[in-house]
């Protein structure tokens, strides 16, 4: 099997990556306030801090499309 093939219409399209990213954003920001978690606004922090809750969004989704 071709390697390009296992990943067919797995994705969300580019729409939803961005809206996942925008959530991500949202998501990860919440989480960390609610950790006591302050970032200083620098591009850096923000990107990690959009990183993270893309990534916990993920996770997420990931556990809902399971048992589904």
């Amino acid at each position: 099997m071709d390697r390009r093939q296992d990943h067919v219409g797995g994705g969300y399209g580019p729409i939803g990556n961005v809206g996942l990213g925008i959530v991500g954003a949202i998501v990860g920001g919440n989480v960390l306030e609610w950790l006591g978690i302050y970032t200083t606004g620098g591009m850096v922090s923000s990107i990690i801090t959009a990183s993270l809750g893309a990534t916990l969004l993920l996770w997420l989704l990931g556990l809902i499309k399971s048992e589904a």
